[in-house]
């Protein structure tokens, strides 16, 4: 046999399964296929319609955006619980400053403003009295 030519075994769905519970970091993926075939089950086939799908797809830059600064944290050795608080507040108080006839604009930046002034309060806190994000 070539050095470069493989030799293919028939794939048994027994066998597949084999391997895929051998490898630990993939046991994430199958929980999340199997909940999708759970959720496509359980709501009679309007989960994976295109609506639902357009809704889920439409929260996820939000989401990654702070997955991102979530791991900044963790990397840092720190955890900070307030971050989904403080994601909620910001469409809040926007919602509520435009309700109360503030135009977009100016509603969006006092929103981050209100956001960035909590996010400052919590890392003095945490740095200057040496209490853990976790707690602040």
């Amino acid at each position: 046999m070539r050095p470069w030519t493989f030799k293919y075994r028939s794939l048994s769905l027994k066998r597949l399964f084999k391997t895929y519970l051998e490898k630990p970091e993939l046991a994430g993926l199958i929980l999340l296929v199997l909940l999708i075939i759970l959720f496509q089950v359980r709501s009679h086939g309007v989960f994976l319609n295109a609506d639902n799908l357009r809704g889920i797809l439409g929260i996820l830059p939000e989401a990654g955006l702070v997955a991102i600064g979530v791991t900044i944290l963790m990397i840092s050795g720190e955890f900070d619980l307030s971050v989904g608080s403080v994601f909620a507040l910001m469409p809040m108080t926007m919602a509520v400053l435009m309700v109360h006839g503030a135009p977009f604009p100016l509603a969006l930046l006092a929103g981050l403003l209100v956001c960035a002034a909590i996010g400052f309060i919590n890392g003095y806190v945490t740095i200057r009295f040496a209490i853990p994000s976790f707690i602040t």
